[in-house]
């Protein structure tokens, strides 16, 4: 059992390490993803008219539902 954890241990080593090298290039510099290039820039009224009101919720004033409320809460 402990045999699996080391090898575990070291696959999630590897992973993270060829997953951070994939994010920079040659010369070191941190590649920008395409999130990151393009930013949307709208006032509150135009995501309110843009989003359903459950949605604008979420999305722009951080609503979200009361912890242990859930109707998956006991699965």
């Amino acid at each position: 059992m402990k045999a699996l954890k080391y090898i575990f241990v070291l696959l999630t080593a590897i992973n993270f390490t060829s997953c951070k090298s994939q994010n920079t290039s040659k010369n070191g510099q941190q590649k920008s993803s395409i999130l990151a290039k393009e930013r949307i820039l709208k006032t509150d009224a135009e995501w309110k008219n843009e989003l359903s009101a459950e949605v604008y919720n979420i999305m722009r004033e951080q609503g979200t539902e009361r912890p242990f409320t859930s109707a998956l809460l006991n699965n």
